[in-house]
């Protein structure tokens, strides 16, 4: 009697010469479209072609010169067909439980959630596209070994010598020969350089002909056939989150994360988000991935998830959240600005990429607490480095007293030190190093608000650099914002203390009524106590002159 395991795959063991491998996966100097493909991510782990281009391509070097010893022979490459995946992926992305008008023929992998069968709907469109395009195989296993090492060797990309002095020696027992890979020099034309094209024939042809182990599915459920990527590579770490990346290859979600953080087109983005120092955004845990994933949370639904809670990001790969291309277009903008400013940083903390993106966010589409400033950004890199400056300065926890930008966190002591008199600032609690403490909403408003208040410190200057322009609006702002617009001082040009604040109205220079203004820099605004802005009527306000800025903080 024979047995059959629910949910079992099985393979087809199989031997591929390097050159039928090579043929499959590369489009070759015909330039056809491969029949093996690895560019949706399908089943794949990070791309480590970072890893394996170090020191002058060292770990490819190795794995090719295993392949000559014979010792690289016993990884397998494993392949899962795409007409495979194509008959379970089009039963659940299927709108009807039976297939038939007699309603005999009961489909088992019918999903009641109409967002979860618009996921599968994703991965039918996705693996039709692959087919159109001539795709027979996606490889599961052995990416890396394929197109970072065979694919470029055979591609003549780079030589096969190394720098560490290893040899590779192979005899040719009909010539009496021996050809020591590291030291002879086969082309007069490529000195110094032995590609694959440069060894002798012989050699190219032994390579070519080099038989490698390749399983081919032949059967199993999609989210088995994914798990067996986690299990043979069990003894590497694996997170949570790379479990989760990994087997969610079919999402829109997943293939809007990868467009991202591609190796190519995203390098920049890539190369900044690799910079961060917390483990859990290493690149090699697909680190990369998730921030990228947190962000587009964030412009989605307003606030960044908890690192170690990934069971927000489920319903983006599962449907019941999805991103907009606005989103994703707006993330990609900015990451590239902020990847710029900081291209000579070595190491950045997460929080740059959190308060920039809340700070860009909300002046681009406003804020449930607080009022925005209504600027069109002309030189996005410029403004990203003005970001960098006032991130930097507010987040030193002692300094000197330089500048205004002191006066607006929201407690501040001054103390002596050293007995030389010397004046400096500790911030307390409500501080902008406080704030960026905790990732909770209290924080996340401070964090927004200190960034919002000294950048209109510096809103003249900008404008004077065109690197924003004021875009005319007529909507109210709190009396916060015309309190720092006029410099801190009610219509008469008094200072107001920041706790007297709540006996001010918002004033009309010009009435509303007979056309005034609303809007912030129209400078019709300024504020002015209740008792006399409701004597005023509609009287105009008498101007007053602009002195220097208090020293005053903003209060919360």
């Amino acid at each position: 009697m024979a047995l059959i395991v629910k949910g079992g795959s099985s393979f087809s063991l199989e031997e591929m010469t390097l050159k039928e491998l090579y043929d499959l996966g590369s489009k070759g100097k015909e330039q056809i479209s491969p029949k093996i493909s690895t560019l949706s991510g399908v089943f794949q782990r990070l791309l480590q072609a970072v890893e394996w281009s170090k020191n002058d391509n060292a770990k490819a070097k190795e794995y090719i010169v295993s392949l000559f010893y014979g010792t690289g022979l016993i990884e397998t490459f494993i392949l899962v067909p795409l007409e495979l995946l194509v008959e379970k992926v089009i039963h659940r992305a299927s709108d009807k439980r039976y297939f038939n008008k007699e309603k005999t023929d009961i489909n088992p992998y019918f999903i009641e959630d109409e967002s979860i069968r618009n996921v599968w709907k994703h991965a039918l469109d996705l693996i039709q596209t692959d087919i159109e395009k001539g795709v027979v195989f996606y490889l599961m296993d052995g990416q890396n070994r394929l197109n970072s090492a065979i694919i470029p060797f055979r591609d003549n990309e780079w030589p096969l010598i190394t720098k560490d002095g290893s040899e590779l020696i192979i005899y040719d027992d009909e010539a009496k020969v021996d050809h020591n890979i590291n030291r002879m020099k086969f082309s007069s034309e490529k000195e110094e350089e032995e590609a694959i094209e440069c060894l002798p024939k012989n050699i190219q042809d032994y390579f070519d002909n080099i038989k490698v182990p390749v399983a081919i599915a032949t059967k199993g459920e999609l989210e088995k056939l994914a798990e067996i990527l986690i299990w043979k590579n069990e003894g590497l770490p694996w997170v949570d989150w790379q479990k989760i990346y990994t087997s969610k290859w079919h999402t829109k979600f997943r293939e809007q994360i990868g467009k991202l953080a591609e190796e190519k087109k995203g390098k920049k983005i890539v190369d900044f988000l690799s910079k961060l120092d917390t483990k859990i955004y290493h690149k090699e845990l697909n680190g990369v991935e998730k921030v990228i994933a947190e962000c587009l949370c964030y412009l989605n639904k307003g606030y960044f998830p908890n690192p170690t809670d990934n069971s927000v990001l489920l319903d983006f790969f599962d449907g019941k959240n999805e991103v907009l291309k606005s989103e994703i277009d707006f993330l990609s903008k900015e990451l590239r600005n902020l990847a710029e400013v900081y291209k000579d940083v070595k190491k950045i903390n997460i929080n740059v990429i959190r308060n920039y993106l809340m700070f860009m966010w909300s002046l681009k589409k406003g804020h449930k607490k607080l009022s925005m400033p209504s600027w069109n950004i002309e030189k996005g890199v410029h403004f990203a480095s003005e970001f960098k400056l006032l991130n930097s300065l507010l987040l030193t926890k002692k300094s000197e007293k330089k500048g205004k930008y002191w006066s607006l966190n929201w407690q501040q002591v001054e103390t002596t030190v050293d007995n030389k008199k010397k004046t400096i600032i500790e911030h307390k609690t409500g501080g902008y190093v406080w704030a960026n403490k905790i990732l909770g909403d209290d924080h996340a408003l401070a964090r927004v608000q200190h960034l919002r208040d000294c950048f209109l410190e510096r809103q003249k200057d900008l404008i004077d650099e065109n690197v924003i322009t004021k875009l005319a609006t007529d909507k109210m702002s709190p009396i916060e914002e015309y309190y720092v617009e006029n410099d801190r001082k009610d219509i008469e040009g008094n200072s107001i203390k920041p706790f007297d604040l709540s006996k001010y109205h918002r004033g009309h220079k010009i009435p509303k009524a007979d056309g005034g203004a609303n809007g912030l820099g129209t400078g019709n605004v300024k504020p002015q106590l209740a008792s006399d802005n409701l004597s005023y009527g509609k009287s105009e306000i008498p101007d007053y002159d602009i002195s220097e800025i208090p020293d005053e903080p903003i209060q919360p």
